[in-house]
């Protein structure tokens, strides 16, 4: 009755011998030792002894399940107190700095010292609370068909979207504010002031204690316009005026004569509003009712004007001299102004208030004629208009933009953008620079997740509904982008249980088992959490994003060792053993060593990632070898007490099938079917019409924004004929998928093996030349999204726009006072700690110890090392290759202090002796000696580079040669005597002879130059309108002092450069290019500061992406290596370790070549999918090497070498096939819920997954079984000799 063909089933299990526990199947009859040199001697069934471990495993399966989930559950638990006790923490930004580069470490040391000493956060302005504009939100308008975006109606449509963006939820108490008069109040006419007590007495009832009046009348020490506070004298029925000192202090008005007042002067009440947008739409439509009720009620130009005490008042441009009634657009001459026509033109027709009003109807011609006034060359506008548009032009229009002749617009752009300002200090700061503003960002990012980025979301799909096809309207900001982002993070976290639900299905129809199916899930899972506890009990903190990934993987590799063990079991029922604990020995064995082999190829791929020189991939690299470690184990322990527990007591035991045992879980639906005859899959509709349905309506779906569930269709599209092929009718049958590889594709592979191995040759040789010829360097700048998710469009839009300031991490620094070679100490530092980013400019921790050098202090401190710095500021900003500068901006001294001042007229000036022209090495700037600031420049200017040498200049030339010390000890106190005192206690002359300073290291230690730069240059810019310059100083150049001994130690200096960079992350051929460019001409300007280093984050990120493209070759060279090390040693044969090793070289080059193919670059995205997946790359191949090591043919004594090959071949397909069916389906159904992700890393990531396990795959049973019949090793050949241990262990 026992019959050798595999292909056939026995007749019924009831017919066997009652001692025999299970049939026979491979043939294990004793053969005699064979007289050739090298044969083997097969072991029989019979021969299996379970050791007490296996037998443990029989016997009590159930609780060794719970010893092995309880041990699971202990290290969970431990991961989670690490988690709780911020033992190990989650980096969700990854850490990309190359902490053994000389860049990296150059620009950490930077910003180490910057940070410690650089920025001193009690000098920075203080302000009151939303009066400034701390970030942005923008509203995008992008252009989908060609659409003219300034046509009339693209307009109308723009600011219909701004009127429902100002009324979303809590807008009102985080924008901007503008103040002016509250028309609903009666003004306060002037009655008296006491000069002795400094009250304020009125004809009218007094509003609430502590409110802002605005004053409006003549007066010599109030100021027209000007805002005040007011405090109420208790039983005086008057108030008191207050003012803000520089630090936001109260100060009390005094007055000196009761007469300070004039006779009919009027304090209105002032009220705040958000200021609208910057925004063409606005430009366009506005309407005299609106602009006079601005313009009357003074919501107009605030600027910060000096008065005789050195105190600041805010003070407006206009308020009209209007009553209540008036103030309603009345008969009053004052306040009949018509802005029709000359609206942005004028200040008094510059409205800093927002106002619904009714969007007016206006002619294409009229919308026309007013946009015309945006071009610099339009007809009829003067100067004047010009610098009035500019700061519009490069807010809402793309920086690209082109004029025509007469000024109209010539070329529509892509993209149109209105700006909304996000008022700072939010409440309970003072300052919209410096550490506090990450405090502030958060609030803010929580108004995003608690309202905010839903109230837009909705705008959004209601507004582009309207115009669906044509414009396409975006709403973001970067403080949003969070928010954002952790919301499609929890949408891209759905793929991630689409991919394990997948895998859950697919391993239940394979096993036939509900509990298999979700112990495979559980062991799968449960290894990630296993793996964080043991990285934090080796001291390890950070965990990378790139972790989620393995998600992914994992559940391929968890699912095929599974399918390993599994269906080793399932064809050990077809062979005879002694007891149950002998047959599970056999299969625990056969399974644990070809698991053991593939798990040591893909841990030593992975070890191969964790040698990268990027913090982030070293760290994937040695969770991920953990984590496969960790699945290995639990397969092992867990799993297999799982397997027990299901056949002791659950499988052939169901209920179904009218009480009869079943095999499979889909016996009943097969018997009910009638699909369970002997035809073709393909002839049986009953099979087939279910699976096309499936596909098609999968495919419907995943081109809807149902894609999710279509991926699902598409899957059960896979699992339902698999698991129709998989049933067996009883335990002893072999299955379909058995057979197909016995008897159908093993005879294909013998009679066709050479043109098999020509074909995939010649595949991988065109794939090879595609990568020779075709794989380069990214030429663009790699998305984050696609190209059509908002946020990626938002992006794009960034970098379009113009950008008229400076931020820490594109600007460019000149270093001086570190040692640039040995910048940073890292000791003790830890690898995996995260750094700077685009998005944090301060590392958490510092990085090392920052090396200060005293040789590049005396190359500083030198004359000629002090004229060097000032010659290399006066050559950045007037070099537009090296930065970007405003034409006509100049450096303008006066009253001792530098400006940038926008000059266009400067001749005229200095001819009509305004202005005086001085030398500058090379260059010149000017001083001025008019009585205000304002009649030499029309403001604020980039001047492209800002210099702590101009001030040290100012400092020594002008101010203490000016004699200026006497004006500022009377205006800022007795302290101020040290000015112009160095700290040796000498007297500073000043004059032009001053500078270079002989000893400069005693000037800038003085409590002289701290008073001068935070005392006096401070206060002068705050009230000069300086507001943003006084913060620059403070930013983007400076010097780090330390206190010894209550003296100061000169450790380093920086100065910034607004270089020209391109905004956003650069492709790594523009950078190296960009770094070559100012390298040589830093280069040439440091010939005496030798020392002197540039730094920028830019320059970093090119260290990285080097970096990466690298450690791909590295990491794929080192994981070839130990592939074929781990093969050789647990296969003891040098061929078939040599020919699996062929075959993993033409995975890697033929994945290479799809990704040429499928027009991929090797940008940072592929590099690291490369350095990631060359774990997983190899497993098939090492399964079939090692299956055919392992097979011993019956009669083998008997075959010769060729028969023998062919013989092993077809028993390794016969027992691994069918596990690396199951296998490569769950690992590509688990990475093809990758493909409908938004981040292009986890799409790229799965598509590249998805393409390397497909040649994997095919490249394994078409290319090495072919190898393997042809040149596999046969009779002992090329067999290394067994070690003494190696015997031990064996036995």
């Amino acid at each position: 009755w026992l019959k050798p063909s595999w292909s056939k089933t026995l007749s019924t299990r009831s017919s066997l011998p009652s001692q025999v526990y299970c049939v026979h199947r491979l043939q294990p009859t004793a053969m005699a030792e064979s007289v050739e040199a090298g044969a083997q001697k097969p072991r029989t069934a019979q021969d299996v002894v379970p050791s007490r471990f296996e037998r443990t495993i029989v016997e009590r399966p159930c609780l060794c399940c719970w010893i092995w989930f309880g041990f699971a559950m202990l290290l969970v638990v431990l991961a989670q107190l690490m988690i709780k006790e911020e033992i190990l923490k989650f980096d969700v930004n990854g850490v990309w700095d190359v902490r053994n580069s000389d860049i990296q470490t150059q620009f950490d040391a930077f910003v180490l010292a910057r940070h410690e000493f650089g920025t001193n956060e009690t000098g920075l302005a203080q302000f009151p609370e939303r009066t400034q504009t701390i970030t942005q939100l923008h509203l995008v308008m992008v252009s989908v068909d060609g659409q003219d975006l300034l046509s009339k109606e693209n307009m109308e449509f723009l600011k219909e979207t701004e009127d429902k963006l100002m009324k979303v939820t809590n807008m009102a108490e985080h924008c901007k504010i503008a103040v002016g008069a509250d028309a609903t109040w009666t003004p306060l006419e002037f009655d008296t002031v006491d000069a002795t007590t400094d009250v304020i007495k009125v004809t009218s009832a007094l509003p609430p204690n502590g409110s802002n009046l605005i004053f409006r009348g003549s007066s010599t020490v109030l100021k027209d316009g000007g805002r005040y506070q007011m405090a109420e004298e208790d039983g005086s029925a008057g108030f008191q005026l207050l003012v803000s000192d520089i630090d936001l202090g109260p100060l009390i008005v005094d007055f000196a004569l009761d007469s300070d007042i004039s006779a009919g002067a009027r304090f209105f009440l002032a009220e705040e509003a958000c200021t609208p947008p910057i925004s063409l739409a606005r430009r366009v439509f506005h309407t005299p009712v609106e602009q006079k009720q601005a313009v009357c009620t003074g919501f107009t130009y605030v600027s910060d004007s000096p008065v005789s005490d050195g105190r600041s008042v805010p003070v407006l441009h206009e308020i009209c001299g209007c009553d209540t009634s008036s103030v309603s657009y009345g008969s009053v001459s004052s306040c009949s102004i018509d802005c029709t026509g000359s609206f942005g033109e004028s200040p008094a027709c510059t409205s800093s208030r927002y106002v619904d009003a009714e969007t007016p109807s206006m002619t294409e011609a009229e919308v026309e004629l007013e946009l015309a006034k945006l071009c610099p060359n339009a007809t009829g506008i003067t100067t004047e208009e010009v610098l009035a548009y500019k700061a519009l032009r490069m807010s809402v229009l793309p920086a690209e933009w082109s004029c025509g002749s007469g000024g109209i617009l010539g070329e529509e752009k892509q993209y149109l953008r209105s700006v909304f300002s996000i008022g700072g200090p939010v409440q309970g700061f003072t300052r919209v620079a410096g550490s506090t503003v990450v405090d502030q960002v958060q609030k803010l990012v929580d108004w995003g997740m608690d309202s905010l980025l839903q109230d837009v979301s909705e705008i959004q799909s209601e507004m582009n509904e309207k115009r669906e096809g044509e414009v396409k309207i975006i709403i973001m900001s970067d403080f949003l982008l969070q928010p954002a982002y952790f919301l499609l993070m929890n949408t891209e976290m759905i793929n991630a249980f689409g991919s394990v639900l997948f895998v859950w299905m697919w391993v239940w129809c394979s096993t036939g088992s509900l509990l298999l199916a979700s112990c495979c899930i559980f062991e799968t899972i449960i290894s990630i959490p296993m793996a964080m506890a043991v990285w934090g009990l080796v001291g390890q903190q950070y965990v990378g994003f790139l972790c989620v990934m393995m998600i992914f993987v994992i559940l391929g590799i968890g699912a095929d060792d599974v399918f390993v063990l599994f269906d080793a079991w399932k064809q050990s029922a077809q062979m005879e053993f002694r007891d149950l604990p002998s047959r599970f020995a056999w299969a625990y064995r056969r399974a644990g060593s070809a698991m053991f082999v593939t798990t040591m190829t893909t841990v030593f791929c992975f070890m191969a990632a964790g040698f990268a020189d990027v913090p982030t991939i070293s760290g994937f690299g040695w969770i991920a070898t953990l984590i496969v470690f960790w699945d290995y184990f639990m397969v092992m322990t867990f799993f297999a007490s799982a397997l027990m527990v299901y056949h002791k007591y659950f499988e052939r035991k169901n209920a179904c099938c009218g009480g009869r045992a079943s095999g499979h879980m889909f016996c009943c639906p097969s018997s009910f079917l009638k699909i369970d005859q002997e035809k073709p899959y393909w002839k049986q509709p009953k099979l087939v019409v279910p699976t096309v349905l499936l596909l098609l309506f999968g495919t419907a779906l995943c081109f809807t924004p149902m894609a999710f569930f279509g991926a699902v269709l598409l899957c059960g599209a896979c699992i339902y004929p698999h698991a129709t092929l998989s049933a067996q009718g009883d335990e002893t049958s072999v299955r379909p998928i058995e057979t197909f590889f016995e008897n159908r594709f093993h005879p294909v592979v013998k009679s066709h093996a050479i043109k098999l191995i020509a074909a995939m040759m010649l595949v991988v040789v065109g794939l090879t030349v595609a990568v020779v010829l075709g794989l380069r360097l990214p030429d663009e700048n790699e998305k984050f999204l696609t190209d059509d998710h908002p946020i990626q469009q938002y992006l794009d839009s960034t970098s379009a726009f113009s950008t008229g300031g400076n931020i820490l991490m594109t600007s460019l620094y000149v270093v001086f006072g570190i040692n640039k070679n040995t910048a940073l100490d890292r000791t003790g530092v830890d690898f995996q700690q995260p750094g700077t980013n685009w998005g944090k400019p301060v590392p958490d921790e510092p990085l090392g110890v920052v090396q200060y050098d005293d040789t590049a202090k005396q190359e500083l401190f030198s004359t000629e090392g002090q004229q060097e710095v000032i010659d290399i500021c006066d050559a950045a900003r007037h070099d537009p290759e090296i930065t970007r500068f405003d034409t006509d901006c100049e450096l303008i001294v006066w009253k001792g202090v530098s400006y940038p001042r926008l000059v266009p007229n400067k001749a005229s000036l200095v001819t009509g002796g305004s202005l005086t022209e001085l030398e500058s090495g090379t260059s010149t700037y000017y001083k001025s000696s008019a009585t205000e600031l304002s009649s030499v420049g029309n403001g604020f200017c980039d001047l492209g580079v800002y210099c702590f040498m101009y001030e040290v200049r100012d400092y020594l030339v002008h101010f203490c040669g000016s004699g200026l010390k006497a004006a500022a000890v009377a205006q800022f106190g007795t302290a101020y005597e040290q000015l112009c005192v160095d700290a040796a206690g000498n007297t500073i002359a000043g004059g032009a002879g001053a500078f270079p300073a002989s000893d400069l290291d005693v000037v800038l230690t003085s409590e002289g130059y701290r008073l001068y730069s935070q005392g006096v240059a401070r206060s002068q810019r705050m009230t000069n309108g300086m507001g943003y310059n006084d913060f620059a100083q403070n930013y983007f150049t400076g010097m780090g002092l330390e206190d010894q001994d209550g003296s100061k130690k000169f450790k380093f200096a920086w100065i910034g450069l607004n270089a020209t960079f391109p905004l956003g992350i650069v492709p790594h051929s523009e950078t190296t290019k960009i770094y070559d460019k100012f390298s040589a001409w830093i280069d040439g300007q440091l010939q005496v500061n030798t020392h002197g280093y540039m730094s920028t984050f830019l320059f970093s990120w090119m260290t990285t992406t080097e970096a990466l493209l690298r450690n791909t070759i590295q990491s794929v060279t080192i994981a070839l290596f130990f592939c074929w090390f781990v093969l050789v040693f647990t296969t003891r044969n040098l061929i078939t370790g040599t020919l699996a090793l062929i075959v993993v070289m033409c995975i890697v080059l033929g994945a290479a070549g799809m990704m040429v193919v499928a027009g991929w670059k090797l940008g940072i995205i592929e590099s690291i999918a490369c350095i990631v997946i060359i774990g997983i790359s190899v497993d098939y191949s090492v399964h079939i090497a090692h299956a055919y090591n392992v097979a011993v043919p019956e009669n083998a004594m008997d075959l010769s070498k060729p028969q023998e090959r062919i013989a092993k071949a077809k028993m390794a397909l016969g027992s691994i096939g069918i596990s690396l069916v199951s296998g490569v389906m769950t690992s590509l159904g688990s990475t093809l819920f990758l493909w409908f992700c938004q981040i292009n890393f986890f799409r790229k990531f799965g598509m590249f997954l998805f393409m390397t396990l497909v040649i994997s795959f095919l490249l394994a049973f078409l290319l090495l079984v072919p190898l393997l019949v042809l040149l596999g090793p046969a009779k002992g050949m090329c067999d290394l000799p067994k070690l003494p241990c190696w015997r031990k262990w064996r036995t």
